[in-house]
């Protein structure tokens, strides 16, 4: 491996403070009686070496093998909504508002997955009829769940229940919920979602073809790549029967649809970063036993969603700009407000 060249810094912002400090205090003690030159010399492979051993235990390959193992396992009912008084509409309303809160809040993006998952296990596993009227504060309970269980500073009670709340539910109702979600899920906390599996994907990418992706200069690219299919990864959960899919068939469609959209926006890449993109993605498939039309099917579907909360509200904007004052503009969806400039 090419040791000058340092992977993307995304995964360091997982590391707790207490590693923070011990990899400072460690790199204190070996550079101490080193030249100025060995310093940076040291300091590179230092975090290297450190960055890649993180990777490998949250995104590395026994992780993938074990994802792989249960990927059925996270797979939501088909139509779960069906039985509820609840609208489809209203679910991705709930999905648009937690995406604004964990946008605002700087939360991890796998937070996101997880709110998602609680809410719809929750909707799908609960024997109480449930309707419009109660998606709020199933919504509000999961993402103080979520980001409980996987921020580094996860939103406060007070928070949730006055700011993000603004009072609407009383705390002791919140905690209620609470107990009755991890009753109703059987404490089942943990979720393999599209961001996750794209993240471990990326992990081989950049870590197994390191000296390859130097060679092509393709590092920002990589990243702007990443990127897109993180947004994507969100984008997905708008949909509730595309959750009855294999994440793994889910991660390949949002690869295959965000590689198309870096290619239409960035002139910049080239013919062999294209192909040995594709390419790569192709050696994915390799790896399970998916059907092209089923990737197909994932693909349109992914598409679909894109031009609904993406492409034509964007669109009808910018013509709406262009009539009187007094016509009424159209509301973006958050997914469009906080990514339009990177998904167009």
């Amino acid at each position: 491996m090419d040791k000058k060249w340092i992977p993307n810094s995304e995964p360091l912002k997982y590391f707790s403070r207490h590693e923070k400090k011990l990899s400072e205090k460690i790199k204190n003690e070996n550079i101490e009686n080193e030249t100025q030159d060995e310093k940076i010399d040291s300091n590179i492979k230092f975090h290297l070496n450190r960055e890649i051993a993180f990777m490998e235990d949250k995104f590395g390959e026994n992780k993938f093998k074990w994802m792989k193992e249960n990927d059925d396992k996270y797979i939501m009912p088909k139509y779960f909504l069906e039985r509820h008084y609840l609208r489809p509409e209203t679910r991705t309303k709930m999905i648009d508002w937690m995406i604004e809160v964990f946008y605002i809040t700087q939360s991890d993006s796998g937070a996101l997955q997880l709110a998602v998952y609680l809410m719809d296990s929750f909707i799908s596993k609960t024997k109480k009829t449930l309707y419009d009227n109660n998606i709020y504060i199933i919504g509000l309970t999961c993402v103080y769940l979520a980001s409980k269980l996987l921020d580094d500073k996860p939103l406060k009670l007070i928070d949730i229940v006055e700011i993000i709340g603004k009072n609407q539910i009383k705390t002791e109702d919140i905690i209620e919920k609470e107990k009755e979600v991890a009753w109703i899920i059987n404490y089942d906390f943990y979720v393999i979602g599209v961001y996750d599996y794209i993240m471990v994907l990326f992990y081989g990418l950049i870590v197994n073809h390191c000296k390859k992706i130097k060679k092509l200069k393709a590092r920002n690219i990589i990243n702007k790549y990443m990127d897109f299919c993180e947004i994507l990864s969100k984008l997905v959960l708008y949909k509730d029967d595309l959750l009855s899919y294999k994440t793994s068939l889910l991660s390949i469609g949002v690869l295959y649809f965000g590689l198309d959209i870096l290619c239409l926006k960035e002139k910049s890449i080239t013919k062999n970063l294209r192909y040995y993109l594709y390419n790569w993605i192709s050696e994915i498939i390799k790896k399970f036993d998916f059907l092209p039309n089923d990737i197909n099917f994932i693909y349109n579907e992914i598409l679909k969603i894109y031009k609904v909360y993406i492409y034509h509200p964007i669109e009808q904007n910018k013509k709406a700009n262009l009539n009187k004052k007094g016509k009424k503009f159209l509301e973006l969806t958050n997914i469009a407000k906080y990514y339009r400039e990177k998904l167009l």
